[in-house]
């Protein structure tokens, strides 16, 4: 599993004045850089190739999707437009070796309309017909197209995964998947991992994102459910870290960011890259110790646990103490029913979930 960045957490647009960016998130340790193409007359291909190849990191494509690339458009000039903007995307991501372009490409980031239930539907269908035309393009050049499933205040149209899914099977093109992206999750979906699992076989990408848009870990999502979820539907491709810096007035302002979330934007980089579901060895670990261990991890009501720490060194001790099998067991066959995390104990009303401080075997 491959572990990346977006160019949002820093700067935006992203440009050849922002070059640097791509040595600074490899000198974080980091294997992708992510590009978000706002604005494509800002994207030098040879320059950003040129320097990812040189800082020996990966590129990958997401778009950037405004009222002017609105494929779901009643307005044919401007699903026009959109459909030319992906197929830059594309383009670009072809040209710098990126698998797939990603982001919510089915419709305006801000449309939100109460519509009749027929209204939706040609909505819907406009959305499917468009990006059919677009996973054509992709598939010639070898590229897939990631759909982002975004919360309720961002788009009227896809806000669950199941949504998502759906949106997927009906435009029908192999190419076509999903990105999940747990800030939004957090706000639609009554069970992350439940989610995660009815995504199955579809995940092309995904965002590992805090609940509050700062660092992933310092925050009350259940991390280490979201690892055993990813796990168990077999998914190893890019785990991305997507922030926004307050320090840009139009974008904070477009994702409702009033206050900073982090020291600073690198902090969070850092801080979000120790987040240990970021790291296949954990995974690999949830997939060895499950099928032996009747709870794989425990929710802890303090409010003295400053963010979230899994000790791996610990939990590989305890596997041995436990005479758990040394060598890689194969992994356990998807159930046909979708994976549920470990129930936990009432908490009072008093007490603030904190953040998982540990895994007990």
């Amino acid at each position: 599993m491959r572990i990346g960045a977006s160019t949002f957490i820093w700067v935006s647009p992203f440009s050849n004045r922002t070059l640097d960016l791509i040595d600074r998130v490899k000198a974080f340790g980091f294997d992708l850089i992510e590009i978000c193409v706002e604005d494509p007359q800002t994207i030098d291909v040879a320059a950003i190739g040129a320097r990812a190849r040189s800082a020996g990191i990966g590129v990958t494509i997401c778009g950037a999707f405004g009222p002017d690339r609105d494929v779901s458009s009643d307005d044919a000039a401007v699903r026009a437009a959109g459909l030319l903007y992906l197929r830059q995307c594309v383009d670009f991501a072809a040209a710098l070796g990126s698998p797939f372009v990603s982001g919510p490409m089915y419709s305006a980031v801000g449309k939100t309309r109460l519509l009749e239930p027929s209204e939706r539907r040609r909505q819907w269908n406009l959305a499917v017909t468009s990006l059919q035309e677009a996973a054509g393009h992709a598939a010639a050049l070898g590229v897939r197209l990631a759909i982002e499933p975004l919360n309720r205040f961002e788009t009227d149209l896809v806000n669950t995964v199941d949504q998502g899914v759906q949106m997927v099977r009906d435009i029908g093109a192999g190419n076509v998947g999903l990105l999940l992206d747990t800030f939004h999750m957090n706000i639609e979906e009554k069970d992350i991992p439940s989610a995660i699992q009815r995504a199955a076989g579809l995940i092309v990408e995904f965002h590992a994102c805090s609940s509050d848009r700062g660092t992933p870990g310092e925050d009350h999502l259940p991390w280490p459910q979201i690892a055993a979820a990813l796990a168990r539907a077999r998914y190893d491709g890019p785990l991305v870290i997507e922030a926004f810096t307050p320090e840009i007035r139009e974008i904070a302002k477009a994702v409702s960011i009033w206050r900073p979330l982090a020291a600073s934007q690198d902090d969070l980089a850092r801080d979000g890259l120790a987040l240990p579901p970021m790291h296949q060895e954990h995974v690999g670990l949830v997939e060895l110790i499950e099928p032996h261990v009747g709870r794989v991890a425990i929710m802890r009501m303090e409010h003295d646990v400053p963010r979230l720490r899994l000790r791996p060194r610990q939990l590989q001790q305890r596997a041995r103490r436990d005479a758990l099998p040394a060598a890689p067991l194969a992994p356990a066959p998807l159930e046909p029913s979708p994976f549920e995390p470990v129930p936990l104990a009432p908490v009072p009303p008093h007490r603030r979930p904190a953040i998982v401080s540990d895994w007990e075997i």
